[in-house]
């Protein structure tokens, strides 16, 4: 319906005596100068029409909004409405006939323009009204191709009539001789069709003979269905002087297009207004066509029917004719020797070559980045080739699992050996997506379609519609079946990679069009391609269905850490990965369910053979999509399953991680898109009980990430104390944070570690980072704040501390300010005498701002993690590249006992054993039930860190579950510390004020009990700018032991940030903390600025 209010008032007039279904309106005229006769217009001139409800500049023509009752009846006979009407209207210079919903008279500029109708709630009866002048002259003739260009999904009988009028005012009266003379029951199919053409023809009675004012009005009405548009094209008026014979007017139609091997037919009409058509025939056809006979011309019209209608044929055009643009005369004869002419203009396009949608690739990238992006983006092509594969699976996102994006779905189609350039830097094949049944095209067979050309993650594709699938033609010759080429390891590891995004030219943000594109691959970006061998740098598939290998038959680890500055990206050059939508069956939910028939089930280092099938890109990478049936072989490489690599815990140890176990939502939980059902939570919990029990040996203390509750007030700790039942032998503890996602962080501590003192740090904490929100409840700093707790065996006693911080979507600036946040309280822990165990997920590399801010020397944590060898330091896998996100810091009270620090890579190294299905619910692969199979429960691989513990006293026994020591070997503890003298400890005659050197450099002195160890640190008393956060200046715990005399001396130095505050303040004064004898002596110290030169 049009929402035009104002037309709608408009359409109130009084009514005329008449015998039309609407009341007549009063009678008037806009159109002021008629056509000139004869006259002709197929709307191609786009200046015609330059702004809405202007016609200007179509003399003789006006279209009217035919808003002309109230009541706004539907399926009124058009020949019936005989009323005038006044609104002038037009929609200018309008490209969405499938979608344009405003009904009245639109200029639609499309690919053969036009000016069409459409009725609706408003437009009762819009129309197009001709002027013309017959003084003089006869025979008065209108003619037009109705046709219908609604592709949409609107279908209804659309009516079209022809009516007149003599003199500027009075009704219309019904045009012809016949009642169906001028009239179209139906001029449009559909839903989704635009392929109907209906020629118009209609003879003016005498009364229009030798007249100044003669209106011709083309009408349509408001329909009962959804009204579609008809254009009124090829419009011709022609008359004749008045007496003598006149020839035939012929009609031919708007130009026949047709795509190379396309056969087709165009309907060709003549009337005479004082005679008799006798023939329609072809004249002499300029080129002409090849092969000889290839169009042709048949007579449709019975010459019993000669006088009573216009005369048709059909001009046939064979499939066989060749690409080219011909002129093909139709002559019509009459009985009075006079004949007419009109030509059809016939055009055999060839399709659009596949190499010239993508381009010509350069060989660098950031020097030539032609090739990369498509040159023909945003064009409407033709294409015509082999299927070559296909993607049976929707795109899906967080914010739209499901449906997800269609057009991520479809066919890879390459030119046929006969049709290929001999270009070996363009590619020769593309991805066509929006393909509604994709495995119902053949690989083999030759499709024909035309789409739109667009760059979409990084990749060129064709993009058609439901109503525009691909035509298919059959299996070509095996001879034209282009052959996969074999990717060069040499030239794939060579290539040169794009350092920086190809600006302003992806459909989506420029950040989702990521570097990574790679000469040496872009060239057979979407042809069928081999990789002979490669090795995995992962196991199994990640959490977008892919694996990713190494070309070569030698394993080249792609790790993050090898390239720190991550602009170049230089180990990735060769990485190549495959993707299981081929043989996914278009799951509801692709991001919850990653089964599929094209999985590879390959474990880290396994080496690949013969990956063959269409290559692909998107987020950086480029990808084998292997097809259905079609799987490479997998050799066994050195990782054995089941994973073995944690040793049983020793006696006299404590063993913690810190474990990531990925969306650990109980029944009801929102997991992708979907509700967590009962048999998905068991599984879940009954995988991350394998893991911990038979995986990592049962660790002491676990920090875990990622336990989901259902609420604000429902947390996990229920599925968390389910788990620990189904574990035994552990306590769990978690405290609510502020989530949207309601994930937590917790801990599992294990019978025979003593646990108090669970506390949250930095739930109030806030950030104050212009521009930044850290938080889903800004200005707060963690939406996972770290749980800490104290913990305690065999006489060692340290807080453990568990971390998810903000995702690496955020800021880097915000997990600075989280560490910057915690560092603060590990000072406080040190400076009363404790010792940290802090890990989890800190979602940032070893080498990034974060962890050196942790590391600054502020505190004694040492990350652990950089004592792993570089080939096995690694806890995730993202676009293929290993990295690391999960770490373990200690203190200095702890690193002496660090017996074993190393990932379990149960995760990362091993393919998902539970998405092989046996059709049962779970594999036979045994041992164990794979249903429960711990292996790749998650996408992190947790760190294990060992510490050595003094032995229990003589005749007590380790916790139950420990493997006691081989009495062979000596213990890895340090001897016990010589027994302090009695005596109560002391603290005396330390400085009020010091001034420090230019490198911050200052010796603090005092007085202690003497032969007693202690700990001092500095802490300054109020914040102050440090680098561009008003943070506390702290420096890191000094250790001593206060010699016989009873002096103690302890060099600090400032770091270089607390020197910079402490010359802009010229003093600062300082809280001193020494921890002595178990007793805690605090004072003052003023630090001075160093002295100017």
């Amino acid at each position: 319906m049009d929402s035009r209010g104002s037309h709608f008032a408009r359409a109130m007039f009084a009514a005329l005596t008449c015998s039309a279904a609407f009341a007549a309106a009063p009678a008037g005229a806009n159109v002021d100068t008629p056509v000139g006769l004869p006259y002709s217009q197929n709307w191609s001139n786009a200046d015609l029409i330059m702004a809405n409800d202007s016609w200007a500049g179509v003399s003789g023509v006006q279209g009217y909004l035919g808003d002309v009752d109230a009541a706004s009846p539907t399926d009124v006979d058009p020949r019936t409405v005989t009323a005038d009407n006044m609104t002038t209207d037009v929609n200018a210079n309008r490209t969405d006939p499938d979608t344009f919903s405003t009904g009245g008279v639109s200029e639609f500029a499309i690919a053969d323009p036009v000016v069409a109708l459409q009725g609706s709630g408003t437009a009762d009866a819009p129309n197009l009204v001709f002027r013309v002048d017959t003084a003089a002259r006869q025979n008065l003739m209108l003619s037009f191709n109705a046709r219908d260009i609604d592709g949409g999904a609107d279908n209804a009988a659309q009516q079209v009539a022809v009516q007149y009028r003599v003199g500027t005012t009075g009704p219309y009266t019904r045009a012809g001789l016949a009642a169906a003379d001028g009239y179209v029951a139906d001029a449009t199919t559909g839903p989704n069709l635009a392929t109907l053409v209906t020629p118009v023809a209609v003879t003016l009675p005498d009364a229009t003979d030798n007249q100044s004012a003669v209106y011709l009005r083309v009408l349509t009405t408001n329909a009962g269905g959804s009204d579609e548009w008809v254009g009124i094209d090829e419009v011709s008026i022609t008359s004749a002087p008045i007496g003598g014979n006149q020839p035939p007017v012929v009609t031919c139609g708007a130009p026949l297009q047709l795509a190379k091997g396309e056969s087709g037919t165009r309907q060709v009409s003549a009337s005479d207004a004082d005679g008799t058509v006798d023939s329609l025939t072809l004249g002499t056809i300029t080129p002409a066509p090849s092969p000889a006979g290839a169009i042709t011309i048949g007579m449709t019209t019975a010459e019993s029917e000669m006088m009573a209608s216009p005369a048709t044929a059909v001009v046939s055009v064979s499939g066989t004719l060749a690409p080219g643009t011909y002129s093909v005369p139709i002559n019509a004869e009459n009985d009075g020797g006079s004949p007419g002419t009109c030509t059809l203009t016939v055009t055999v396009t060839a399709p659009t070559l596949i190499s010239a949608v993508q381009g010509t690739t350069g060989d660098d990238p950031n020097v030539d980045a032609s090739g990369y992006v498509s040159p023909r983006v945003g064009n409407t092509v033709t294409i015509e080739g082999v299927v070559t594969g296909h993607d049976d699976e929707n795109g899906a996102s967080n914010s739209n699992p499901t449906p997800g994006f269609p057009d991520d779905r479809g066919i890879f189609v390459q030119e046929e050996i006969s049709d290929g350039d001999g270009n070996p830097r363009s590619s020769e094949g593309i991805f066509v997506g929006n393909i509604t049944a994709p495995l119902s095209y053949d690989i083999g067979n030759r499709v024909r379609l035309t789409g739109v050309v667009l760059e979409k993650f990084g990749v060129t594709q064709i993009n058609v519609t439901a109503s525009t699938q691909p035509a298919e033609f059959g299996a070509v010759a095996a001879t034209d079946v282009p052959a996969p080429v074999s990717l060069d390891e040499a030239a794939a590891e060579g290539q040169a990679t794009l350092a920086a995004d190809i600006p302003n030219q992806c459909r989506f943000p420029a950040d989702t069009c990521r570097e990574g594109r790679r000469a040496y691959y872009e060239r057979f970006e979407g042809m069928r391609v081999t990789l002979p061998v490669g090795v995995a740098n992962s196991g199994g598939v990640n959490g977008f269905a892919e694996t990713f290998l190494t070309p070569g038959p030698q394993l080249d680890p792609v790790l993050v850490a090898d390239d720190p500055v991550g602009t170049s990206d230089p180990g990735v050059r060769g990485l190549i990965g495959a993707i299981n939508d081929a043989g996914a069956g278009n799951p509801l939910n692709p991001q919850k369910d990653q089964s599929s028939t094209t999985n590879l089930t390959v474990d880290h280092q396994d080496r690949v053979e013969s990956l063959r099938g269409p290559l692909t890109f998107s987020f950086g990478n480029y990808k084998v999509v292997p097809q259905v049936g079609a799987l490479p072989t997998v050799v066994k490489g050195p990782t054995e399953y089941p994973f073995n690599r944690v040793p049983d815990q020793p006696a006299n140890t404590l063993r913690a991680t810190f474990f990531n176990v990925e969306n650990f939502f109980p029944p009801g939980g929102d997991l992708d898109g979907a509700p967590v059902t009962q048999a998905e939570y068991e599984t879940k919990r009954d995988r991350i009980a394998d893991a911990v029990n038979r995986l990592l040996k049962r660790p002491d203390v676990i920090g875990l990430e990622e336990i989901g509750g259902l609420s604000n007030t429902s947390t996990g700790l229920a599925s968390l104390q389910d788990l620990a039942t189904r574990l035994g032998g552990y306590t769990p503890y978690l405290l609510r944070g502020r989530d949207n996602r309601f994930i937590d962080v917790a801990f599992l501590i294990k019978t025979g570690v003593t646990a108090t003192n669970v506390r949250q740090i930095g739930l109030d904490a806030e950030e104050s980072i212009p521009g930044t929100d850290c938080s889903d409840v800004a200005p707060k700093l963690y939406d996972r704040p770290p749980l800490a707790i104290d913990l305690a065996k065999q006489g060692v006693s340290a807080t453990a501390i568990v971390n998810h911080w903000s995702s690496k979507a955020a800021p880097d600036s915000c997990r600075v300010a989280q560490a910057a946040f915690l560092e603060d309280e590990v000072v406080k822990l040190e400076a009363a005498g404790g010792e940290v165990i802090l890990g989890g997920d800190l979602n940032a590399f070893e080498f990034e701002s974060p962890l050196t801010e942790l590391t600054d020397g502020e505190t004694t944590l040492k990350n652990l993690i950089t004592d792993i060898p570089a080939a096995q330091r690694f806890s995730f896998q993202f676009g293929g590249r290993l990295q690391v996100l999960d770490h373990i810091l200690v203190t200095d009270g702890l690193k002496p006992v660090v017996a074993d620090i190393r990932f379990a890579h149960f995760d990362n190294e091993y393919y998902d054993r539970t998405l092989i299905n046996d059709g049962a619910g779970c594999s036979t692969m045994a041992p164990p039930p794979v249903c429960t199979d711990g292996h790749k429960v998650s996408d992190h691989d947790p760190p294990v860190v060992t510490l050595s513990l003094p032995a229990p006293p003589q005749g007590e026994t380790p916790p139950q579950g420990e493997t006691p020591a081989p009495p062979t070997k000596p213990s890895p503890t340090k001897p016990p510390a010589t027994k302090p003298p009695a005596g109560i400890a002391s603290f005396s005659r330390s400085p009020k004020s010091l001034r420090v050197s230019k490198t911050g450099s200052f010796r603090y002195s005092f007085a202690a009990t003497p032969s007693r160890s202690g700990k001092i640190s500095l802490r300054s008393t109020k914040k102050v700018k440090i680098g561009s956060q008003q943070r506390f200046a702290k420096l890191a715990p000094k250790a001593f032991t206060t010699p016989s005399t009873g002096n103690v001396k302890v060099k600090f130095k400032l770091l270089s940030k607390s020197l910079k505050a402490l010359r802009r303040a010229k003093r600062l004064r300082f809280g001193v903390t020494a921890v002595l004898g178990g007793r805690t002596f605090t004072t003052e110290l003023t630090l001075k600025a160093p002295k100017k030169a």
